[in-house]
């Protein structure tokens, strides 16, 4: 098996997500069957990744029953899993928000360069990765805050947009200036402090004026 071109792919990010055909063309093969899974899973692992197969939830279709293919680094999968690290978790959806950037561009008053960022692909990224929905619901305001705080010490003004549904809030993020962080900054638009149970009333979006 000549993973080359697959680790081409993932070499330098946290977290990515493939289909299975992509898998299958990247490594070049007519068939991606549950054995090929588990010999990539197993060559991976050995560089430092791990693989989790996504599974439909009904039995196999002849060849295999993955739809989604997980590939997190292993480092930031255990961080993520065995500590909980949140910083681990804010890097691993921001790098994947970039990775895919064309997916979460929000076009709003003509502002093209605004990312739109659902709490709700935040639940499903952690869920692929393997954290418990209880952690979830109970952590995701400071998830969220953890997101805001990593984007805009990158240079990102953030707002944050509650939405219909305790877990469909929205983070927007817009290029502001570079700058220089100092120890202890705050957040450029400051969201509101988490309530019991990790919901999160941030402030409403308020898109840049031409």
């Amino acid at each position: 098996m000549n993973i080359e071109p697959l680790l081409n792919v993932i070499k330098n990010h946290e977290l990515v997500i493939l289909e299975p055909n992509q898998v299958r063309q990247l490594l070049g093969m007519k068939r991606l069957d549950n054995d090929a899974i588990n010999e990539l899973s197993e060559e991976l692992g050995l560089l430092g990744f791990v693989l989790i197969p996504i599974r439909y939830n009904s039995g196999s279709n002849g060849l295999t029953n993955v739809r989604k293919v997980v590939i997190v680094k292993k480092n930031t999968y255990l961080k993520i899993v065995r500590e909980k690290d949140r910083n681990a978790i804010a890097r691993a959806v921001i790098d994947y928000v970039f990775s895919n950037k064309q997916l979460f561009t929000a076009n709003i008053k003509g502002d093209g360069n605004m990312l739109k960022i659902q709490t709700s692909l935040i639940r499903k990224l952690l869920r692929y990765i393997g954290l418990d929905n209880h952690y979830i619901d109970t952590r995701m305001g400071s998830i969220v805050l953890t997101i805001r705080t990593l984007l805009e010490v990158s240079g990102f003004t953030t707002e944050l947009k509650r939405a219909m549904g305790r877990m469909n809030s929205i983070i927007y993020a817009y290029d502001g200036n570079p700058r220089v962080t100092e120890a202890g900054e705050r957040l450029k638009n400051p969201p509101a402090k988490p309530e019991a149970g990790g919901k999160h009333d941030g402030n409403k979006v308020k898109p840049r004026s031409r």
